[in-house]
């Protein structure tokens, strides 16, 4: 396990240099790199207005680097920005990724950059005579008639210039099919490799002057369905690939004839599509990459196989939470140790928000987040979310993943069985949602089973030794298919061969029965059932929890309770970022899945918190009490062997209200006094009620003798703050929990003091409570 974690790492392109993980010796947080940092996503918008962020203060509040986006309203003006920002990024320490999403100026120059959409036609006709028909106004590619019983002719050559058909048809009845082309007004095809490289020569120009430092990454967004379905390269590569001519089956894809003729046809023509994005995508990330940046992509819906997409760029990226873990399985397999998140919460969004939305993304397998635009209003909190965040990606970056499982997407019954043309993001999750493949993820995810999810291409370099599969520097203890109908046979030959070599295979429900694509299914399918028929010591159930249990797969006890973990493996046993993603306290107990001799648990909301919290109990497992409330996590780090003396975890005791008369002033200088906290909205002086930002609180309160350090627990803050203790420096607080470590606070008088920034036209604001304050035991042996 530690070899594999460290040539794991090592193989990871250099991305995380400079990581100092932690030691059993200490339970401090390692230096933080920027890569474990946050990133800032600059608005678009802004920079257009000329409005250009400070950098000096990003760095100063805590983030990684900055993504400079692409707008060309005025190029000149945008290739000047980028350039300034990408030396004023280098001078405060940030990194600069430059995002290429948006399509350059619509000009004849770069014409050859938009994607096809594909008009398809058909006409039932009587021959005997001249047959005239008026086509659409587009560039026709493919037209040709079909008889009752016979061949086909080609009708190109009959095409008038005024995009009239003349034909004289032979006596019969004919049907007509063809395909007309419209180029897209505003959309690159993702489906060409000379579109990539027009489109970077484009984004390019504005690093060509000397000195400008290179991008970090250059990032690729298309997260939206292409409303394109066709290239120039697609009849030639579609005949290499699947070893016939589309255009001789022209009527099963506009589904006329045998249906199962025209799925197969049909799911031919949409893997062609992927094959050729994947292409595309792949010239890109090459020509970015001799050109000494890294390659980052956004993808969501694209068409292909999502894990063999994601597994393009150096830098995959999580879109959604909805999302099966394609990129982060992609990573896994690529040797890639970064993989990004994109919090788009917007204008509107809460620090609660901001916070799950970066839970949500780190389940799904980012370790790197980016945060899109935040309310001018959150600002003062701001160091506390990059704090909280760097924290929790310093450990989500540190070793290797530590999945149990490679789950196998049925991509060709995808390809079969939807509709739409080449795909949609929804309409994958609800066909995803609906299959055994979604049904198994839902089930493993649940019982804390971790799974990287694997493609045909990618399973073919796997191998297999001493029960394990292994692919990518990581071991699996099976592959499992999940309802699979429809598999290549070059695949079944794949899964026979690891079998054969000690690796489990699991089949889920029913095995698979038939081949996609259209050549000789017949004979390939002879192939793929005699292929499986050979697989050695396969385990079969309709159950998705008896087929793990059977091949050997344990879940992590803690999400019984609710709690959902990420783990990954470090030098010297593993580590677990554990959160409770509810909207209710967990109290619970449990055992680690995997073997330790002890653990130690750090907060990422508190630096200063750490200890020892394990017990260990029999077959080398040690056991976790652990108290989270809403959207709480922790981070533990396991030993297979006990660490050196190191105190135990800091319990609190019982919490002490803090009440009284708060005063608070508002700007402009009126004040207020409440005996119990509320939103400032409620206030009966409208002004109050009205009041924008930041609103002061102070309350003097009393701290008892008796404990070794103190905790402030604000409650719910609405919804930013920066706090005071005794005019000392502010602490600032984003989102829940709102707890401010106080240190050791003597005995007597002190004095709160807050400000309280909330986001505009919402109905709470201000400090909510209640307030608390935490003794702190702190640990000993």
């Amino acid at each position: 396990m530690m070899e594999r974690a460290g040539q794991w790492m090592q193989a990871g392109l250099g991305l995380m240099a400079g990581l100092s993980p932690l030691h059993a010796a200490s339970p401090d947080w390692p230096v933080a790199p920027i890569e474990a940092k946050p990133w800032r996503q600059l608005s678009a918008v802004s920079l257009a207005e000329g409005l250009l962020p400070d950098l000096g203060q990003l760095s100063a509040e805590g983030f990684g680097g900055v993504v400079f986006p692409a707008w060309h309203e005025d190029p000149d003006l945008w290739m000047l920005q980028t350039r300034e920002m990408a030396a004023e990024a280098q001078l405060n320490g940030l990194g600069f990724d430059l995002r290429l999403n948006d399509f350059p100026r619509p000009d004849s120059a770069l014409d050859e950059l938009r994607v096809r959409k594909v008009e398809p036609f058909q006409q039932a006709v009587s021959g005997g005579q001249e047959v005239r028909i008026d086509l659409p106004s587009a560039e026709i590619d493919t037209i040709g008639a079909w008889p009752l019983q016979g061949s086909p002719t080609d009708l190109s050559s009959f095409v008038q210039k005024d995009g009239t058909l003349v034909w004289n048809a032979p006596p019969g009845d004919w049907r007509i099919f063809g395909l007309a082309l419209h180029k897209a007004d505003k959309e690159l095809d993702p489906f060409s490799d000379y579109s990539m490289a027009l489109w970077l020569d484009f984004h390019e120009k504005p690093l060509e002057e000397d000195g400008v430092p290179a991008a970090r990454s250059k990032v690729f967004e298309r997260s939206a369905t292409t409303t394109g379905d066709w290239s120039p390269e697609f009849h030639e590569t579609f005949i290499k690939l699947r070893g016939y001519d589309l255009r001789e089956q022209l009527p099963a894809l506009l589904g006329d004839g045998d249906p199962g003729v025209s799925q197969r046809v049909t799911s031919d023509y949409r893997e062609t599509l992927g094959d050729l994005h994947l292409k595309a995508l792949g010239a890109w990330h090459e020509r970015t990459r001799a050109e000494g940046s890294l390659s980052r992509s956004v993808l969501r819906g694209n068409p292909g196989h999502p894990v063999d997409l994601h597994a393009v760029a150096d830098i995959p990226s999580v879109l959604s939470p909805e999302d099966p873990p394609f990129a982060a399985s992609a990573a896994h397999f690529a040797l890639k140790p970064l993989v990004s998140g994109i919090v788009a919460g917007g204008k509107t969004a809460t620090p609660d928000e901001i916070r799950r939305q970066c839970e949500a993304l780190w389940i799904k397998g980012a370790n790197q987040i980016v945060l899109g635009p935040i309310n001018e209003a959150l600002e003062p909190g701001i160091p506390a979310l990059t704090a909280w965040i760097t924290r929790i990606q310093t450990i989500l970056q540190d070793g290797a993943p530590d999945p149990d499982v490679l789950l196998y997407f049925p991509y060709h019954d995808f390809l079969a069985t939807r509709g739409g043309l080449p795909d949609d993001p929804d309409e994958r999750l609800d066909w995803i949602a609906a299959s055994g493949f979604g049904h198994a993820l839902r089930v493993f995810e649940k019982a804390g089973i971790e799974c990287d999810i694997v493609s045909d291409k990618l399973l073919a370099t796997a191998t297999a030794a001493n029960g394990r599969i292994i692919l990518g520097g990581l071991s699996y203890k099976a592959v499992i298919l999940p309802e699979v109908r429809r598999l290549p046979e070059t695949t079944a030959a794949v899964l026979r061969d690891l079998s054969r070599r000690s690796g489990r295979i699991g089949i889920l429900g029913d095995w698979p029965t038939d081949v996609p694509g259209f050549p000789s299914p017949d004979i390939r399918r002879g192939t793929l059932i005699q292929a499986l028929e050979n697989i050695s010591r396969p385990e079969e159930s309709d159950d998705p929890l008896k087929l793990a249990a059977a091949l050997g797969i344990e879940g992590e006890p803690l999400t019984r309770f609710g709690l959902r973990a990420v783990r990954r493996i470090h030098a010297e046993g593993n580590h677990y970022w554990i959160v409770n993603p509810t909207d209710e306290s967990i109290d619970a107990t449990f055992e680690l899945a995997r073997p330790a001799a002890a653990a130690v648990m750090l907060d990422p909301t508190l630096p200063d918190r750490a200890g020892l919290v394990s017990t260990a109990t029999g077959g080398n497992r040690v056991a976790l009490q652990l108290s989270l409330a809403p959207h709480e996590s922790r981070l533990v780090r396991t030993y297979r062997q006990a660490p050196p003396d190191l105190a135990a975890w800091p319990e609190t005791m019982e919490a002490i209200d803090l009440r009284g008369r708060w005063q608070l002033t508002f700007p402009g200088g009126k004040t207020t006094e409440l005996p119990l906290l509320g939103s400032w909205r409620t206030l009966a002086d409208p002004e109050m009620a009205r009041a924008g930002s930041p609103v002061s609180y102070r309350l003097e309160f009393e701290v008892p003798d008796g404990s070794d350090a103190w905790l402030l627990d604000l409650g719910k803050v609405a919804h930013v703050a920066e706090v005071t203790i005794d005019g000392g420096d502010p602490a600032p607080v984003f989102g829940c929990p709102a707890v401010i470590d106080l240190g050791s606070l003597p005995a007597g008088a002190h004095q709160l003091e807050l400000s309280v920034s909330a986001l505009p036209g919402t109905d709470a604001a201000g400090l909510l409570g209640p307030v608390r304050l935490l003794p702190l035991v702190k640990g000993r042996n």
